[in-house]
């Protein structure tokens, strides 16, 4: 970069990866800049501009339900290659309640499912006892098309969650169906205990750039 051109600050390295300010698409990141082979977490670790898409159904808050040490997850067929970097959640629960944004992946629609990667979330205070996304990231699940993916959230004790008017469209699946359950610990594997044809409140971030092929 010429300081000469760029604008006041640009020269500078924040994360110390080696790139400068103005080349570099996160200079907060020190695993994300020009040249930096990719890795299968969701980020853009190159830097060529490739975003995560995010698919989520739509929260209908007239149309809830309670319950506790819960499940509630959409199940997916995939169509495309991806991964599956980010997951949330629509539901409202005290201050501090702990959920697990959780991926699990099978053969059949019917399961079993074998749970693949789980990431935690909190309730902030500023969300407490209200209807809020809540997500996590870090998952770094691996889409291969025409397998099952079920993505929602798992927490024990009270919460109101959020069902969808409208299913999640995600660009590399088919949205197959909502499953609820009830348990406590988190299964592995997987095997519905409830399904249903509306949706739950989920959403999904799916990051496509990674060399799925070799």
């Amino acid at each position: 970069c010429d300081p000469s051109t760029e604008a006041a600050g640009e020269d500078t390295d924040a994360d110390a990866d080696g790139a400068l300010a103005c080349t570099d698409c996160d200079d907060s990141d020190p695993a994300s800049f020009p040249g930096n082979p990719e890795l299968c977490d969701g980020l853009d670790n190159d830097c060529d501009g490739a975003a995560p898409s995010t698919a989520a159904a739509v929260p209908n808050p007239a149309n809830t339900g309670a319950t506790g040490n819960a499940i509630r997850a959409d199940l997916i067929l995939a169509t495309g290659p991806g991964i599956i970097s980010g997951a949330g959640i629509h539901l409202s629960a005290p201050a501090g309640r702990a959920l697990t944004l959780s991926v699990w992946s099978g053969d059949a629609a019917g399961g079993p499912f074998d749970l693949e990667a789980t990431a935690p979330a909190v309730v902030s205070a500023a969300d407490a006892n209200t209807l809020a996304w809540h997500d996590a990231t870090g998952l770094g699940v691996t889409v291969e098309a025409g397998r099952y993916y079920v993505v929602g959230a798992h927490w024990n004790g009270s919460a109101t969650f959020s069902r969808a008017s409208s299913p999640p469209a995600p660009s590399w699946g088919t949205w197959v169906q909502g499953i609820a359950m009830n348990s406590t610990p988190l299964p592995d594997p997987m095997t519905p205990g409830w399904t249903t044809t509306f949706s739950f409140s989920t959403r999904m971030t799916v990051n496509d750039e990674a060399d799925l092929d070799g």
